[in-house]
């Protein structure tokens, strides 16, 4: 289920957290209780794009849950407002489907600075959508931290040095979510990119699995698709 701003084990000093560098990303995008305010301003593509549009997108699907339907619009939120998606690594030998986003461009204008850093993992075993970013404290201390590659940041390695660094901790965003899939979508202006996300819950005892989708438009050059 999820958890936003309900959880009575949610560390409290998570949604405390002060926004920095000018911008609202720091505090707003790892607290879903304050995203959840927020998810109506998610560059999420109408009916009316799709049918407007001479390229055919694929369809959505709402959840039957109201909860489940929340969680979608909630990680639709967190991805379309972030600054960029920089990579998109698809489940394979390692267990985990992640997305990396540039959350906002600080103040070392178009580097990617890493307080600007997240990854989004989803874990079939766990059933998980976590969220893996720098601590506030980290974010405070590491001013002298160098700007990220960007091409180390596209190779799936980051990903698992990310997650292993002693101050980028997990922070659950959504539990018993079965599948997640990310499905880029090509279109026709330059550097943006639709992204179909999916999400499947499973069978309860009295309705089969449930799932929701959502279309975003973000930022996303070809060559950051893995």
């Amino acid at each position: 289920m999820l958890r936003a701003g309900h959880n009575p084990n949610a560390p409290r000093r998570v949604a405390a957290r002060r926004p920095r560098r000018g911008g609202t990303t720091g505090g707003l995008l790892v607290t879903l209780s304050l995203l959840g305010a927020l998810a109506a301003t998610a560059a999420v593509v109408t009916p009316a794009w799709l049918l407007a549009s001479p390229n055919p997108a694929p369809q959505t699907v709402t959840a039957r849950a109201p909860a489940h339907q929340e969680v979608i619009e909630l990680l639709g939120s967190l991805i379309s407002r972030s600054r960029e998606v920089l990579a998109v690594h698809p489940r394979g030998a390692d267990p985990y489907l992640e997305i990396v986003l540039w959350l906002e461009d600080g103040e070392n204008r178009g580097r990617v600075d890493p307080d600007e850093i997240a990854v989004i993992t989803h874990s079939e075993v766990m059933r998980t959508i976590t969220y893996f970013g720098l601590e506030e404290e980290g974010a405070d201390a590491e001013g002298g931290e160098h700007a990220v590659d960007a091409s180390d940041i596209r190779r799936r390695a980051f990903c698992a040095a990310w997650r292993s660094r002693p101050d980028v901790p997990p922070r659950v965003l959504a539990t018993g979510i079965a599948t997640m899939e990310v499905q880029p979508v090509p279109r026709a202006a330059e550097g943006r990119r639709l992204l179909r996300i999916s999400l499947t819950w499973p069978a309860d005892l009295a309705d089969g699995p449930d799932e929701a989708s959502v279309l975003l438009d973000v930022l996303m050059r070809p060559d950051h698709e893995a």
